[in-house]
């Protein structure tokens, strides 16, 4: 879609209507499932207006897709020549993930409902992915979090992510002890479905807590609730457990790990 159509800074197009603070599809969602339901239950489609509706019904909801818009100033610029100013290859980003139904150090089609279309993942050890993660953060890179967020220990509220052995109210409160994850643990969630493909997240950091247990920094969509104004700290367990995959820029991964992934994958 970048290499199509090209990007526009969010200062530019929001894409919502402007009289909303907050995004909220519900009413789009229902609205176009409606109007597409009926077309789709024609007995005969005579024309294309159908598509010209759709996209009626986007711009109401999302604002017309500026033409062109002012960067720097005067530099007027499309979404194409403003990719193209950011340098943004979508080719030098990859999608990383750990199964052991797939050989690793391989690329395979994760089997997850949103890879509809059948994108490739790299697949990792769960220690070299840890690291993997863990080197792209403190490179200065940041990784696009893919993975389930349904576990109890899973708090936008208190702003936490974790993995207790043993559900307390304490645990929102101070360090508890955590769930052992190994390559079968984990795998075994993905196969009974105990983790599900539920959420996207932007991780941006690491941080300690006061007994040197490391957490990743995230950046929820939610909005700024909890003392943390919608950031969250995720334990290592829960990235160990729960993530179904990350996506990051090539160059973010370690040496080592790089060269026996594209070395097995020409």
């Amino acid at each position: 879609a970048v290499d199509k159509h090209g990007v526009i800074p969010e200062s530019v197009y929001s894409g919502r209507d402007n009289k909303v603070e907050s995004y909220n599809h519900s009413e789009l969602e229902k609205g176009l499932k409606g109007f597409l339901d009926g077309i789709i239950s024609a007995n005969k489609i005579d024309s294309y207006n159908w598509q010209n509706a759709v996209e009626a019904i986007l711009d109401v909801y999302m604002g017309d897709t500026p033409e062109s818009f002012v960067m720097g100033g005067d530099m007027k610029m499309t979404a194409e020549t403003y990719a193209r100013k950011l340098k943004l290859d979508v080719k030098d980003y990859v999608n990383l993930s750990s199964f052991s139904h797939h050989p690793f150090y391989n690329s395979f089609i994760l089997e997850v409902p949103d890879n509809y279309s059948n994108g490739s993942f790299y697949n990792l050890p769960i220690d070299d992915f840890m690291n993997t993660i863990e080197f792209a953060l403190m490179e200065g890179y940041t990784v696009a979090w893919d993975g389930d967020v349904s576990e109890k220990g899973f708090s936008s509220k208190n702003g936490l992510a974790i993995l207790p052995v043993t559900q307390s109210k304490e645990q929102w409160t101070k360090p508890v002890i955590e769930q052992k994850v190994t390559q079968q643990s984990r795998q075994d969630d993905f196969m009974s479905f105990n983790t599900t493909d539920d959420h996207l997240m932007h991780m941006i950091g690491i941080a300690l807590d006061q007994k040197g247990n490391k957490y990743f920094i995230i950046k929820n969509s939610w909005g700024e609730i909890s003392d943390y104004k919608g950031f969250l700290y995720m334990s290592e367990a829960y990235v160990r457990a729960k993530t179904v995959a990350v996506l990051m820029h090539k160059d973010a991964i370690p040496a080592s790990i790089s060269k026996k992934l594209f070395t097995s994958n020409k």
